[in-house]
Order: C-alpha cells, then structure tokens, then sequence
C-alpha cells in the first residue's frame, strides 16, 4: 500500500473496528435502541412539523436561496434524525424521496429558486447504498411523481400564507405620525 494512504489512515479519529461491542450496554446511543418512529407517515408529519416551526423554516429558505441543493438539506436533515434514534435506516431511506418534495414544496411556496443537487459533489462520494438511493430519487424529482408526500402534509403547505422576501422591508405595525423635526426652531 501506498506509504502517504497509511498516514492519512491513521491520523483519522474514528472508532476502532469491534469497539460498539465495549460499549456499556447500560447506556447505549440513541440510534442503538428502538426508534422514535416506525411508520412512514408519523415520520414525515413530525419532519413538516420541525420544517415550518418559525426559525427553522426562515434557516431552510434563506439556506436554499443561497444555493444550498435541497438533496444536501435532505441528506442532513435524515442523518441528524437517525442518530437521534428517530428512525432505523430502512425508514431513512423510504423518507428521502418525500422529505425531498416537502422542502421542494416550501421552498416554491416561499418563491425561491433551488437546486436539487450538484453534480461535481459526485465525484468525491463513494457510492454505497445511500448514494444509490439520493441518485435514484434525484432521477425521479426530475419527472415528478405525485403522491409520494402524504395528502395532509401536501394541504398544510398549500394553506401556508407565501413568505415574503427576506429582503422586503419590514411592516410597521401602526401608521407613524408626522412629528416635528427636533433640529427645526418652533
């Protein structure tokens, strides 16, 4: 092997293989246990939810506005949820299609342009079952398929009042009324 490939291999902090099986099974991370969710539909519904509570929501527009591709909003936003022991990996990998469409729907709903992915990050990613599954759904956003996003999920974002710019001016709440200028003489 390649003298500067076991270098690199050996200054990376990571686990060293069979050490899950020392942990203390007493205390065992919250992806080792049961998950939070195990239907699909409760799954998307509690992601919709956290989407359009008011500071995330404002963090996902001004993140897609600013060309975030929405498959690496998806790809976060389903890795923090399984490490948080929310799902198991076969529902992470039945929620990426629909959590696409819903940030795909809010983002529209808001009027912002995205992306759905780049396509120089390919080039760098090993393509393991998880990259096969972004790349597929990637495909088929493309196409667009109804019917993947729950019916009361799609209704919520359709009665969501449009989101102004993030750079409109903000409303006053009460007319000012035209004051005398300190600087002039009454």
């Amino acid at each position: 092997m390649d003298e500067r490939y076991l270098k690199h291999q050996g200054k990376m902090a990571r686990p060293i293989p069979g050490m899950s099986l020392t942990n203390d099974p007493n205390s065992p991370a919250p992806f080792e246990g049961p998950p939070e969710f195990t239907k699909k539909k409760e799954a998307l519904e509690a992601i919709f939810s956290g989407l359009i509570e008011e500071a995330t929501y404002v963090q996902l527009i001004e993140s897609l506005a600013n060309g975030i591709p929405i498959m690496s909003v998806v790809q976060v936003l389903l890795y923090e949820g399984f490490k948080q022991g929310k799902w198991n990996p076969d529902l992470f990998l039945l929620l990426i299609e629909p959590t696409a469409y819903i940030v795909m729907a809010l983002a529209e709903r808001a009027g912002v342009e995205y992306v759905i992915d780049n396509d120089e990050d390919d080039e760098d990613d090993d393509m393991s079952a998880v990259q096969n599954q972004f790349d597929s759904v990637k495909k088929s956003l493309s196409k667009g398929k109804p019917g993947v996003v729950p019916k009361e999920i799609a209704k919520k974002i359709e009665e969501m009042p449009p989101m102004e710019s993030l750079l409109a001016k903000p409303k006053a709440e009460q007319p000012v009324e035209d004051a005398e200028s300190l600087i002039t003489r009454p």
